[in-house]
């Protein structure tokens, strides 16, 4: 019984490796690779053979890519077969992204000898299959993988929005401060000094602070009445200079 069991298991085994054998049989049949030497590009009516190199492409059923010798997407993009186009011209013409363009025609002779790269920008770029050169196992043209930008420092961000109005560094009561690093702190405005005020004798009693018209005594020999009166020229009759009220001195 044990030795039924192993057997059943053994040919389980062998099939399954047999099924991934004719998987990667099938696969290694319907792609196919071949090397296309650089010959030429033509760049506004301008022909230019000094050019060298050569791209590795692999059909793939109804798409090719650039790839290396054993048929892996070297990352360029990949194109579409065109069916209508390929009739109209009578060749085999595919539609995508290469190393020339992101919106280009990759074209073929019947027995894909030839390969023309077409831009969406007018230029040209040739290729004749030939035999990759022994030490040669990818592509001479590949595409750098673009890189996500980096985010701009935050000094060089749109300012924020407060109250509906955009930032303004000049305004003090802004809730949102933001500084560079580069900034420098700005001087702080000097403040007036409080004005001192200038002591002087009063002009009018000299110093005195009597009054002028009674001498300091509050009244006066009224001329024409016959007794004295009040002096009216001191505040209150109180004898008092009204100028600097008493204290002989004023301040400006």
């Amino acid at each position: 019984m044990v030795v039924q069991e192993l057997q059943v298991v053994h040919y389980m085994n062998k099939n399954i490796v047999i099924l991934v054998m004719l998987i990667a049989f099938g696969q290694s049949i319907t792609a196919q690779t071949y090397y296309y030497r650089y010959t030429k590009s033509i760049i506004n009516g301008v022909t230019d053979t000094n050019v060298s190199g050569g791209q590795f492409i692999t059909f793939d059923g109804k798409k090719c890519f650039e790839s290396d010798k054993y048929g892996n997407n070297v990352g360029n993009g990949s194109m579409a077969y065109e069916a209508n186009y390929s009739r109209q011209l009578n060749l085999e013409i595919y539609w995508g992204a290469c190393f020339h363009g992101k919106n280009a025609y990759m074209k073929f002779n019947a027995d894909r000898s030839v390969m023309e790269i077409e831009t969406n920008t007018g230029k040209f770029y040739v290729y004749k299959r030939a035999t990759a050169p022994a030490n040669v196992t990818t592509c001479s043209l590949i595409r750098e993988p673009e890189r996500e930008p980096k985010p701009a420092p935050e000094w060089q961000q749109d300012p924020p929005v407060y109250q509906g109005q955009p930032y303004n560094p000049q305004v003090t009561d802004n809730p949102v401060i933001r500084k560079d690093k580069t900034d420098k702190e700005p001087m702080p405005r000097p403040q007036p000094k409080p004005r001192q005020k200038q002591e002087k004798w009063c002009r009018i009693c000299n110093g005195s602070g009597k009054c002028k018209t009674c001498n300091g005594d509050g009244w006066v020999n009224r001329i024409g009445i016959g007794h004295d009166g009040y002096c009216t020229s001191c505040p209150n009759h109180n004898g008092l200079c009204s100028s600097c009220n008493g204290r002989g001195k004023w301040y400006e």
